[in-house]
């Protein structure tokens, strides 16, 4: 399974290979149902901030199509502009 339920209130999660975490998306998302290759739309932006401020230093911006993660050109991470598979989340 790529992508699993908090819960109804929370939404969903999954794991980015780019950022080494978790990002969550929930009601604002449009998720398609299928756990194993999911589409979310629109794409998830995720900015990191330092602690006690404004200043963002890091970007994650991308797509989820089909099972598979798009890294847009604006993320600031090692897999910026690239495609890879999602990974299964562990049990």
């Amino acid at each position: 399974m790529k992508i699993e339920k908090l819960s109804e209130e929370k939404g969903w999660y999954f794991f980015c290979p780019g950022c080494n975490s978790h990002h969550s998306i929930d009601k604002k998302w449009t998720f398609d149902g299928n756990l194993d290759s999911p589409t979310i739309y629109p794409s998830l932006l995720t900015q990191f901030k330092k602690a006690n401020s404004s200043e963002i230093f890091k970007t994650c911006h991308l797509f989820v199509r089909d099972g598979k993660i798009i890294y847009l050109g604006d993320s600031t991470h090692r897999l910026s502009g690239q495609t890879i598979a999602m990974i299964d989340l562990e049990d």
